[in-house]
């Protein structure tokens, strides 16, 4: 689901980003398995497929104060042979910001092309590090081959 913005919602794209200031990002719950036990054969190494898939908790964002807000992706992450799932991977986490400007922050947020952009490829971007970390960390814990995750662009 690709969101493109028109010139006057990329305005107010880079005024929203001009008006928080990233404050912390924490892990809050990871879980991780794998359905059998080894690794994947070269064979099922060069045909298995990674999907993932990042999704908001209903209410984000969350207004802690008046100048805090959170928001709290969840990843999940799994690696199939054969259409087997062979590795999944549930990550809950907190993106903490603090509000430099409200009135730009709640107005540039509150149009749905700039929201959605922020939430897919913005919250994405800062995730995205952290994330692929967590995956290969797992999946060396499970005496898994890591596979490198595609880049977000």
């Amino acid at each position: 689901m690709s969101v493109e913005l028109s010139t006057t919602e990329k305005e107010q794209f880079a005024a929203l980003i001009q008006a928080i200031h990233l404050q912390d990002i924490q892990v809050l719950d990871v879980h991780y398995r794998k359905s059998r036990l080894g690794d994947l054969n070269e064979k099922e190494k060069s045909e298995a497929k990674i999907s993932w898939q990042q999704s908001f908790s209903q209410n984000d964002p969350l207004s802690l104060d008046d100048n805090v807000i959170v928001f709290r992706p969840k990843y999940n992450f799994s690696l199939k042979s054969n259409e087997e799932e062979f590795f999944h991977l549930t990550m809950i986490t907190i993106v903490r910001f603090k509000i430099k400007d409200k009135q730009v922050f709640e107005s540039a947020l509150g149009l749905e092309p700039v929201k959605k952009f922020f939430y897919e490829k913005q919250i994405l971007k800062i995730m995205y590090p952290l994330l692929r970390q967590h995956v290969i960390d797992s999946m060396s814990r499970l005496s898994i081959s890591p596979f490198t995750l595609p880049l977000v662009i």
